[in-house]
């Protein structure tokens, strides 16, 4: 790596469902024509679902699905980072951690001595919604906790969905991270400031589980589930789940030729509120052509999408989820035409 100095990097990072995909997307489409740019994308589902949002954006894009980048695919993350810089020769570099990713161990890594000159370290961008400081849960995991402190500008992203306590409870963050108001700053549609991105990164904030104390929750929280051992097999479906850092997920890989009815999408927003799931992200074949789905409790998007090579569902939730019932559901919303008639 020794001919490669001093590349702009990156590190876009926040909890799952704060917004981190639609950011970059954003950043992207305001890429200055003259900058060469690369993308790497860690998902905790098995799918890569997050990559695929991103590609055909004239940027090169490298995904490492299935974990936490900087741990459990430590190796695959150094191999696929080194290889990306030396094919597209990149003047900037954008890394999008898991939502359940350690970013302080990922910085360690890129501040490494391999990595010492290659690198020029800038602004960690951590993006947030406010309404998860209401939850327990939230405040008391150590991988939310760990990307607030890290952050040098922290936005409060979905602010039009914020109530006046929501934004309170921000404000009141930034000022426990020492953060300035310039870079604490509330947010619709994940719009970050291309100036952002060369401001220094700076020393994280003293800040463990525990430390932030906000009022109660009043939120739903669902009653766990009992993890299926057997997962329902269905002929052309490739269903994986997992589980990890207090979190559930699965993921449907299903082919392309599957088209799904227009109740699709509702069903999917009920069971993002009634099951309390912290994210539901799709690339999906219906009636009305193929969409992107990127559903919380909170809201869902939902626009149009290019064909798949197939569709892909996947699902997080911080409590087990009942995977057969879910198949056998998504089973019954197919209409059972074919993709082809649908587009």
């Amino acid at each position: 790596m020794g001919q490669f100095h001093n590349i702009a990097l990156n590190i876009v990072t926040g909890f799952l469902g704060a917004g981190k995909t639609t950011a970059l997307q954003n950043l992207l489409a305001h890429k200055p024509d003259t900058e060469v740019w690369a993308i790497v994308v860690n998902e905790f589902g098995k799918t890569g679902l997050d990559g695929k949002l991103l590609q055909n954006r004239g940027v090169a894009v490298k995904e490492i699905a299935g974990g936490c980048l900087c741990c459990v695919t430590a190796q695959p993350f150094t191999v696929g980072l080194n290889q990306l810089i030396k094919q597209y020769h990149p003047q900037r570099i954008l890394i999008e951690p898991s939502g359940l990713g350690h970013p302080q161990q990922l910085l360690s890594q890129l501040s490494s001595e391999f990595y010492q000159d290659v690198f020029d370290i800038r602004a960690v961008i951590t993006l947030l919604d406010a309404r998860q400081l209401h939850d327990p849960r939230y405040l008391a995991h150590d991988t939310f906790i760990s990307q607030l402190a890290l952050a040098d500008v922290l936005v409060g992203n979905k602010m039009d969905q914020y109530g006046e306590t929501d934004r309170a409870l921000f404000y009141q963050l930034a000022q426990q991270l020492g953060l300035p108001e310039e870079r604490a700053l509330l947010r619709e549609g994940a719009q970050i400031d291309l100036a952002w991105l060369d401001l220094p990164h700076g020393t994280a904030a003293p800040l463990k589980a525990g430390d932030l104390h906000f009022p109660p929750s009043t939120q739903h929280t669902a009653k766990p589930s009992a993890i299926q051992a057997v997962i329902k097999s269905v002929a052309g479906w490739h269903i994986t789940p997992a589980a990890a850092d207090a979190h559930y997920s699965c993921s449907w890989r299903m082919p392309a030729t599957c088209c799904f009815n227009s109740a699709l999408t509702e069903w999917l927003r009920r069971l993002a509120v009634d099951a309390a799931l912290s994210r539901i992200k799709g690339l999906l074949c219906t009636e009305q052509g193929w969409v992107t789905l990127n559903i919380t409790r909170h809201e869902a998007q939902i626009l149009p999408a290019d064909a798949g090579e197939s569709n892909i569902l996947e699902i997080i939730s911080m409590t087990p989820l009942s995977v057969n019932s879910i198949t056998e559901q998504l089973q019954h919303l197919q209409t059972g035409a074919s993709a082809e008639a649908a587009q």
